[in-house]
């Protein structure tokens, strides 16, 4: 099983978007954040046993797997249903956002996102 050593907060990224996992990473690891990176939902779910985060990040419109689904898995998990889930996404429209939190969302940021609301959620 995973042991974090050094202390610090694991933050899943799941997102299929190179452009955002790179943003991500970049200022996630300059915050002192340890990061576990995956690009579907598929690869999400293998990723939670093998590093048990502290929080994902996770985005809704992915191929295969979608953020919902994945949700949906993890919280119906007992070993994983405690992990906060913050959805990143580019849909806006309420009708998303209450099919996330139904989901299992702890929250729901928009893209383009903002780094301070990131760190602060």
């Amino acid at each position: 099983m995973f042991e974090n050593k050094d202390k610090k907060m694991v933050v899943l990224i799941v997102d299929d978007n190179p452009n955002n996992l790179k943003m991500l990473i970049d200022f996630l690891k300059e915050s002192g954040f340890k990061l576990v990176v995956a690009q579907n939902g598929n690869e999400a779910l293998t990723r939670v046993k093998l590093t048990k985060p502290h929080i994902i990040l996770l985005d809704i419109m992915m191929p295969g797997l979608d953020g919902y689904e994945t949700c949906k898995k993890l919280k119906s998990d007992k070993q994983y249903k405690d992990i906060p889930i913050i959805f990143m996404t580019a849909l806006s429209d309420t009708q998303s956002k209450i099919k996330a939190f139904e989901a299992g969302a702890v929250d729901y940021i928009t893209k383009p996102f903002n780094q301070e609301e990131i760190l602060a959620r």
